[in-house]
């Protein structure tokens, strides 16, 4: 099963890595939205903004809705404490095995030294996901 997994992300990794380095407009767009955090918490802080005026009669609410940003930064405080006590791993942009296209713009010594697991991002986005998920499952 592992395997398979594996070769799932590989796939999926050149797929979408085959499309760098091909349009330098494509570069620069996919630059600016992995140095944008509006656009990467945008939608996150927007959704807890419309439950935060929506629920202002419920009280209860309010206060599951206030647990969600205090779950978030223990949440990446530990997984930068994994990240940097978990064996290294490289990221996929500094794994010579993979042969990864740098797109244009994007400078190869990005993120270099840095453990990829667990991911800053991913840490931060399921512990805000599986927050609203205990305020209903709808929202989660």
């Amino acid at each position: 099963m592992m395997q398979v997994l594996r070769a799932l992300d590989l796939e999926l990794l050149h797929l979408i890595n085959g499309l760098a380095g091909q349009n330098a407009r494509i570069d620069a767009f996919v630059n600016f939205l992995r140095d944008d955090a509006l656009l990467k918490a945008g939608p996150l802080v927007l959704l807890w903004w419309v439950l935060w005026w929506r629920l202002s009669a419920d009280a209860e609410a309010r206060a599951r809705l206030l647990a969600v940003l205090s779950i978030s930064i223990p949440a990446i405080a530990l997984g930068r404490a994994l990240a940097l006590s978990l064996p290294y791993r490289p990221r996929p942009l500094h794994e010579p095995a993979l042969d990864v296209q740098i797109p244009i713009g994007m400078h190869e010594r990005t993120l270099d030294g840095w453990n990829s697991i667990p991911s800053d991002h991913a840490v931060m986005f399921v512990s805000i996901a599986a927050a609203f998920f205990l305020l209903g499952r709808a929202v989660g």
